[in-house]
């Protein structure tokens, strides 16, 4: 059995904030992000040698601060593997010390990208003020979960805390007596994981949590940069994204919605094999096709099938209803051609997850 050097605890903060709101939230954060960078990318271009500046390649064309703050997440993450790697190498004070600080410093960034609330940083203020009165070494703080809410993770020494924890909880309880707030989870209490590291849910390679209700889909959201990103949202977020998304393809009800509007047969022959196609497509942004691997319809066999039937209705349903046009490049010979989708358009997939 392994022997942590370290506890770990999950406090539950009494408060609890729905997905979608805080999908939301990172998406103002992200447009402001965009804004700035905008901004002070055009300001710069005014003066002269302004690629000099140390931060220009961080506002750039290739580069935006929004994608810069992730991958300083991810890089966080990296060192909080190698504190791990290095405590149960040695096991010594500075390593745990140095483990504890990062775990604060990614919080630290989960502020910006207002994932944290007022009352969850109340918490970590003081569980950090309430470790050093104590005369620990320090404390590392996190929130965890979907954010603005749920547990708060709060990793000390061992058995620093353990004696304590009672008091610590009532504490907290004084800060907002409103709030119903508990032991989640302790280590030296509940115990590990005995099969050591689980992967239980990867939503790009189709790994879906047992934990997750059949009632929910998996939503790939195609963005105008081309790029993509998976979430999992229930039925209710659905009926809302339905709502208001300009263009969704929806695999469990073979139907295709613009603008809140389904498609019928008189507006396109074949949604169910629209759909079969552009879920190829839209993982292949700029990239060519071969009509070769969409042999899984008869359309693809023919390139004046295709364009006539399932392309050309597609594309003049999406520019009648959003004015947006479906950048799509065609080329080659009839019964051997291929197709490139363009950047430039947004869309949704969904499908069940089980």
């Amino acid at each position: 059995m392994i022997r942590w050097p370290v506890d770990i605890t999950l406090i539950y903060s009494g408060e609890i904030k729905p997905h979608h709101l805080l999908l939301e939230s990172v998406k103002e954060v992200k447009n402001r992000h965009y804004m700035i960078a905008e901004e002070v990318k055009g300001s710069l271009k005014k003066m002269n040698d302004f690629k000099k500046y140390v931060f220009w390649d961080k506002i750039s064309d290739q580069a935006d601060l929004w994608t810069t703050h992730v991958n300083s997440l991810a890089t966080t993450s990296i060192e909080v593997f190698y504190c791990l790697k290095k405590m149960f190498e040695r096991d010594t004070e500075n390593i745990i010390h140095d483990l504890l600080l990062v775990i604060r410093g990614y919080n630290d960034g989960l502020k910006i990208m207002s994932l944290t609330s007022n009352w969850t940083r109340e918490i970590m203020a003081f569980l950090v003020d309430y470790s050093w009165r104590k005369g620990s070494a320090s404390a590392g703080v996190k929130l965890t979960g979907a954010g603005r809410g749920g547990d708060v993770l709060f990793v000390t020494p061992a058995y620093d805390f353990r004696d304590s924890m009672d008091d610590i909880l009532d504490h907290i309880r004084k800060l907002d007596e409103t709030k119903t707030i508990f032991l989640d989870y302790a280590s030296w209490i509940d115990g590990f994981e005995n099969r050591g590291i689980m992967l239980e849910q990867d939503i790009e390679n189709k790994i879906i949590s047992n934990w997750v209700s059949c009632d929910c889909f998996k939503v790939t959201h195609l963005k105008r940069d081309g790029s993509t990103e998976s979430s999992i949202m229930s039925s209710m977020e659905i009926d809302e994204l339905k709502k208001k998304a300009q263009i969704i393809l929806d695999k469990s009800e073979k139907k295709i919605y613009i603008n809140g509007k389904k498609m019928t047969s008189d507006e396109l022959l074949s949604s169910s094999t629209t759909i079969d196609f552009f879920e190829i497509l839209m993982t292949k942004v700029g990239k060519s096709i071969s009509n070769k691997n969409l042999n899984f319809s008869s359309y693809a066999n023919d390139r004046n099938e295709f364009q006539g039937k399932i392309l050309h209705p597609f594309q003049k349903i999406i520019k009648e209803l959003t004015k947006n046009n479906l950048n799509i490049e065609l080329h080659g010979a009839i019964t051997d051609f291929h197709i490139r989708l363009q950047s430039g358009t947004e869309m949704y997939f969904i499908h069940k997850t089980c």
